[in-house]
């Protein structure tokens, strides 16, 4: 071995690289070369992992749940520039989302969704592509988060791999449709960042000190940091307020470690950078919202909730659900009170890692005599207070109790979890191979490295993570026959979709989930749905709609303009056969998908009866009175609308006021119906300024209750007031009833009553007695979509694809060793090859 010592001076002769140059150069193209292998793997365990020889990439690996409203944002970006607007959804008016900012952080995976949309408007394929794309994101940049904690290069790809397999990466992205969230590439990089300034090298180091001298900051690592900021500002809102909240506290704690301030001036000045960057992302909702007034019906969320959806110890610590040994699966599943999302699994390594850092976050605070190296010390403390921030009832209960409640699914600091077991369990590693003898120390590492993977990714993989390709397959393709031929009988028209359904965050109404009506948005180009629309504006014009006849309300959306009636019979317990049995006398032209899920009639013969009946000039106005009814502003006292069957239901805990709002110049009589449900044992008084107790309810479901106002232009409120009418005389009459809480369902706490249907009437034509004077048609033209031809398997064997896969990794890595070669050291090269040739 040389003796040479990193100096600024030229050591070597004639030829002149700078030992510390070379050695630079090494450490890069090792570093090159292990991060290639991991990628190379990842691929070869997806392929293996998700049996991706049996896929169709244009088709969704899942659907129900948030997978359409995922492909919903990825085909707004490719078709409208970004994910916040559609003129082909909330039809008539176009779909807004600046209400809702649940992708408005996501900047860089949007800009990863544009880049693959160069190559397709496939939105299947473009979310295919993305979810594959996140497992090799987040395998890189776990690989450089565990070097920047200095782990060897062998064990930093073992453990990469087991970060970026994780259980919470397949249930996000493959089952739960949410593949922004299961792309937490920053994450691995965030919680090395926090981990390095609660050590004694931190990234973002104010004073440097060394031997008694005060040294300058090194810019490289500030560079680094802040770009780690960047990153996790613009990847999700909840990984970024995560962060921001870990560094605070690694700031802190090492301010009083040190007794100084500047390391909490230095991790405040990164999480004000991840800050800035966030609120700079949200400055378009922002000014909507500035501009529009707060929405309350859009993402509201309660302080309950966190505790609902909070971290889980059971959940991280037990094996992963469906293990492949049957005697692991322990899961307590549904028996839970509180079952959560589900998603917080370590595995049996992360496990392991996990109970590690606990001990030494004890041993540490037990005073033990033996001081923790870092970053273990750091690690441990990190963890504790992860746990203690995430669990229920903990510190998260704390911040959603002060009026912070939008971060509410505090179970998905759950990855930060996995990264400090995981990077706790790769210490060790690199403790236990070291030996005396550095070739010994090498192979080790190397063996304990495949060891550990092979066990892990068994351990966290499970045959129910590889999706139903054939039964998904054959849905999305039903869909997609049917939808394009509706499309090619309508052209550009307007579609009104049954059942009502509001949006964003929808309860499902029989098996029809919230985003499911965005299929029909997905495989057309040229059709304007009416669902999509923002809850809370424009689209609460179809909540009028509900309590209507149906031949009634068909009546009013053929005036309002549209030309279709979709109706998704997966939402009612009779499959339509009611309600199409009253429509079907006075419609006709009906298609029907092959799998007899969804039925499209034709209202244009009926917009024409509608206009020789009524007068073209009578029957547009009330066509523009049906899109532009008096409008109902609920105050935060009532709880968000929930849909309990087809029946629009806001409940309260107490007193609580709705306002009319009158946007008309002119006085408007209109006549307001609703029913209440309420306590045994509570009434419900029912006034407006003038009146103030209209109306009285004594008690359980009474109704329909009609309150006659006049509405000047601006705002009336009608107040809900409550009293108390006996002492209840039985143990369950008192006690306060909670709502039916379903999978998206809003935990709503305690109630005392409840509004149902609430409608205003303007005093507009019974159309239902109006065509039912007509004579009925004869039956109607019913086609039947034929279902379209199966797509046969891939017909590679399944050990054939793998095999391709590990061959082309060989020869992919053996090339790119020889390119690394040739850039780093290139007069050394050229001097070999020409002392070979003289020779």
């Amino acid at each position: 071995m040389s003796d040479e010592r990193p100096t600024s001076r030229r050591t070597t002769p004639g030829r002149g690289a700078k030992p510390l140059d070379r050695a630079w150069r090494e450490r890069v193209r090792v570093n090159l070369l292990w991060l290639t292998i991991t990628l190379e793997l990842t691929g070869l365990l997806l392929v293996v992992v998700l049996q991706l020889w049996r896929s169709d990439p244009h088709v969704p690996v899942s659907l129900g749940l948030d997978n359409e409203f995922s492909l919903m944002v990825i085909k707004n970006v490719l078709g409208s520039g970004w994910a916040n607007h559609t003129s082909q959804l909330g039809a008539p008016f176009g779909q807004v989302l600046y209400d809702f900012p649940v992708v408005a952080a996501d900047v860089l995976h949007l800009l990863v969704i544009k880049g693959i949309g160069v190559f397709t408007d496939d939105p299947a394929l473009v979310m295919n592509c993305f979810y594959g794309l996140s497992f090799f994101l987040v395998s890189a940049c776990a690989f450089v988060a565990l070097r920047l904690l200095k782990i060897s290069p062998a064990v930093a790809s073992a453990v990469a791999l087991l970060y970026s397999f994780l259980p919470y990466h397949f249930v996000r992205g493959g089952y739960f449709g949410q593949p922004t969230l299961s792309a937490y590439y920053a994450v691995p990089l965030t919680c090395a960042l926090v981990i390095r300034q609660l050590g004694d090298e931190p990234l973002l180091d104010l004073r440097r000190s060394t031997g008694g001298r005060r040294l300058p900051m090194n810019p490289s690592r500030a560079a680094l940091a802040l770009a780690i900021c960047v990153v996790g500002a613009l990847t999700s809102v909840y990984y970024a307020v995560f962060a921001m909240i870990l560094l605070a506290f690694a700031g802190l704690a090492r301010a009083l470690t040190v007794r100084s301030f500047r390391p909490l001036v230095a991790a405040l000045a990164l999480a004000g950078v991840m800050a800035a960057t966030l609120l700079t992302a949200l400055v378009p909702n922002l000014l909507y919202i500035e501009r529009n007034g707060p929405n309350q019906d859009a993402a509201r969320r309660l302080a309950t909730e966190s505790e609902v959806y909070g971290l889980k110890i059971v959940n991280l610590v037990l094996p992963t659900p469906e293990h492949r040994i049957s005697a692991l699966d322990v899961r307590p599943g549904e028996k839970s009170v509180l079952p959560g999302e589900g998603t917080e699994t370590l595995g049996l390594i992360g496990a392991a890692g996990f109970i590690g850092l606990l001990l030494t976050a004890a041993r540490r605070l037990l005073g033990s005599s033996n001081a923790t190296p870092q970053p273990a010390g750091s690690m441990a403390a990190l963890l504790l207070f992860t746990v203690l921030l995430g669990t229920v009832a903990g510190f998260s209960a704390v911040v959603a109790n002060l009026g912070f409640t939008q971060i509410r699914a505090w179970s998905r600091i759950s990855v930060f979890v996995a990264f400090l077991a995981l990077g706790a369990v790769a210490l060790v590693l690199d403790r236990v191979s070291v030996t005396s003898e550095a070739a010994g120390t090498a192979a080790r590492r190397l063996g304990l490295s495949l060891l550990v993977l092979v066990v892990g990714i068994a351990d966290q993989t499970t045959p129910s993570f590889v999706p139903r390709y054939k039964e998904v397959s054959r849905t999305w393709r039903s869909d997609q026959s049917f939808i394009q031929r509706v499309e090619r009988r309508y052209g550009e028209a307007d579609v009104f979709q049954l059942p009502i359904m509001p949006f964003p965050e929808s309860y499902p109404v029989g098996k029809v989930w919230g985003s499911t009506h965005l299929r029909g948005y997905l495989h057309s180009d040229a059709l304007r749905w009416s669902f999509g629309g923002m809850r809370g504006r424009e689209s609460d014009w179809q909540d009028q709609l509900l309590p209507l006849p149906a031949l009634d309300g068909a009546a009013r959306v053929a005036l309002a303009g549209f030309e279709a009636l979709y109706i998704d019979r997966a939402g009612y317990p009779d499959r339509g056969v009611e309600l199409e049995g009253r429509l079907e006398p006075y419609l006709t032209q009906r298609l029907v998908s092959s799998d007899g899920r969804l039925a499209v009639y034709d209202l244009r013969p009926l917009r024409r009866e509608l206009d020789a009946r009524l007068g073209s000039t009578n029957a547009k106005e009330l066509g523009q009175l049906v899109l532009d009814p008096v409008k109902l502003r609920w105050n935060p006292n009532f709880n968000r609308e929930e849909r309990i069957g087809n029946a629009s239901v806001r409940t309260a805990e107490s007193s609580a006021e709705v306002s009319l709002v009158n946007e008309e110049p002119e006085l408007r009589r209109v006549v307001f119906d609703f029913e209440l449900d309420s306590q045994l044992d509570t009434g419900v008084v029912v006034g407006t300024e003038g009146r103030p107790q209209a109306l009285r309810s004594l008690g359980g479901r009474e109704g329909p209750f009609r309150l006659e106002l006049s509405l000047p232009p601006g705002e009336t409120k009608v107040r809900f007031g409550t009293e108390i009418l006996r002492e209840p005389t039985s143990f369950t009459e008192g006690v306060p009833r909670r709502n039916p809480v379903g999978y998206t369902a809003q935990p709503t706490g305690d109630t005392r009553f409840s509004v149902i249907n609430p409608r205003v009437d303007e005093g507009q034509p019974d159309l239902d007695g109006l065509l039912r004077s007509m004579s009925p048609r004869s039956s109607p033209d019913v086609q039947v979509v034929p279902r379209p031809e199966p797509i046969p398997d891939s017909s590679l064997p399944p050990l054939l694809a793998v095999a391709g896969v590990l061959v082309w990794s060989v020869v992919f890595t053996a090339v790119l060793a020889e390119c690394l070669r040739a850039l780093l050291y290139p007069k050394r090269r050229l001097r070999a090859r020409l002392g070979r040739s003289a020779l």
